[in-house]
Parts: structure tokens; C-alpha cells; sequence
């Protein structure tokens, strides 16, 4: 048995040991994703998630209870809300913080992010984040002095 419980031919775990994580598979636009959930949370967990919306733009949310928010989402439960005109909406990425003061600056951080930096997220494409994230401008440090 490998190290993951997971059994992928049978879309089930093959056991439930409470040290092994959960394991979830999400779905996004062009790769399959696996996140891990373990048995025993910490007393805190809060969700970042990002969801793809009918008219193609991203929205990053922060929550305590992603089934939950992700269903008041889809059934327009909060008129004001940015994702109520753009429905239907997909659930495309998710990650779990303990803390909530590191929940609402990763939220913030993600927010901030380019359309093209938060697709380079969902597909786990950590190359093309990196380079996203890099400043070729005549203000970075790089520069000063020439």
C-alpha cells in the first residue's frame, strides 16, 4: 500500500487510519486536485476558495463552512453579493488556514492577485505563479544603481 489511503480504481479510501489525511479530490478547469483533510481538525479551520462564475471572472471568498457557503452561493442566497448576477458558479480552488487573522491576509493577498496569477493557482502551476509574481519595472531593487 502507498502512502496515500486513497484507492483511485475504486474511488474510495481502502482504510481510515486516524493519523492518514483525508483526501478530496476537486476538480478544476484543466487538472484534477487533491486536498487533504485530516480526521481530527484543528479546533479552527477556515476555507479560501475561489470560484469560477458564468462570466468567466474569479471570486475569492474566506468562510468557516465551505459546504454551506458554497450552497448559499449557488442559490443566490445574498442579493448584494458579486457572485448573485453571475451564476451559475464552480468551485475551482480551496485551501484550509488554522488561524483567522492568516485566513483574512491570505484572502486579501489572493484578492490583490491578477486574473492570470489566480488561474496559475488553480492549476497548481507554481512556475508560472512565480514568475507572475516577479517585478520587471525600473523600481526593483534590481535596478537601483544603474
Amino acid at each position: 500500500m502507498d502512502c496515500c489511503p486513497f484507492d483511485s480504481a475504486q474511488g474510495s479510501f481502502n482504510t481510515i487510519h486516524p493519523n492518514y489525511p483525508i483526501i478530496l479530490r476537486l476538480h478544476s478547469i484543466t487538472h484534477v486536485h487533491c486536498q487533504m483533510f485530516y480526521k481530527k481538525p484543528p479546533v479552527e479551520v477556515y476555507f479560501i476558495y475561489l470560484l469560477l462564475c458564468s462570466d468567466q471572472s474569479y471570486y475569492t471568498g474566506l468562510t468557516d463552512d465551505l459546504d454551506l457557503r458554497f450552497f448559499h452561493h449557488q442559490i443566490g442566497e445574498y442579493p448584494k453579493c458579486y457572485t448573485f448576477l453571475r451564476r451559475p458558479v464552480n468551485l475551482v480552488y480551496f485551501e484550509t488556514i488554522a488561524l483567522l487573522e492568516d485566513a483574512i491576509r491570505r484572502e486579501e493577498q489572493i484578492k490583490k492577485w491578477s486574473r492570470a496569477k489566480k488561474k496559475a493557482l488553480i492549476e497548481a502551476n507554481f512556475d508560472k505563479l512565480k514568475s507572475l509574481s516577479q517585478c520587471y519595472n525600473f523600481t526593483n531593487w534590481k535596478y537601483k544603481g544603474m
